[in-house]
């Protein structure tokens, strides 16, 4: 798991789906080429905010999901919501015409195509179904698993900047939590 230089090691509970799959790759607008693409988003991306204040936002976004449970139940689902709620410190991104790879910390990288077809693999508590897509200027990374669903959506600009907005799901939940990390090339 990935997780902030404040809550290291893996993150376990009901809602994590492992962060080796949160990882995409940017779009190519349709007047680049290739490997003008490449030479733009190819490198290595690193948080733009403070990890505090990131970790700060997401424990926050935890509380106030949490807080629609029964008075019983709020600490445990808070508790769950955190472990699931990370990001990664790094990004080191490999980006091709067809495909990418994505490291996030010091995870193995992750290798797929850009093809919007399901991939599943075997994430800590089960299987996890993942889709990878582009829209506009975005690649959408979908994963689900038995417990819920987390919508990760890059968007990476020629400035370097790369923000990543999560959409984290599960049946327990009233309604999605979001939340937005922004990246810069380092």
């Amino acid at each position: 798991m990935c997780s902030s230089d404040l809550q290291p090691g893996p993150q376990p509970g009901a809602l994590v789906i492992s962060l080796l799959a949160v990882m995409a790759a940017p779009l190519m607008p349709a007047s680049w080429t290739a490997q003008e693409t490449v030479n733009v988003y190819t490198g290595t991306y690193v948080v733009a905010q403070s990890k505090t204040a990131i970790r700060a936002d997401l424990d926050q976004k935890a509380a106030e999901a949490a807080a629609s449970f029964p008075f019983y139940a709020k600490s445990i689902a808070e508790g769950r919501l955190v472990e699931a709620m990370t990001f990664c410190e790094t990004y080191e991104i490999d980006l091709q015409a067809d495909s990418w790879s994505n490291k996030c910390d010091a995870l193995p990288p992750l290798n797929r195509p850009i093809d919007k077809s399901v991939t599943t693999w075997q994430g800590d508590g089960g299987p996890v179904k993942t889709r990878i897509s582009r829209k506009g200027d975005k690649v959408i990374l979908s994963l689900q698993t038995e417990s819920g669903r987390r919508v990760n959506t890059f968007v990476f600009k020629p400035d370097g900047t790369m923000k990543l907005t999560v959409s984290l799901a599960s049946d327990s939940l009233e309604e999605p939590v979001t939340w937005t990390v922004p990246y810069k090339l380092q």
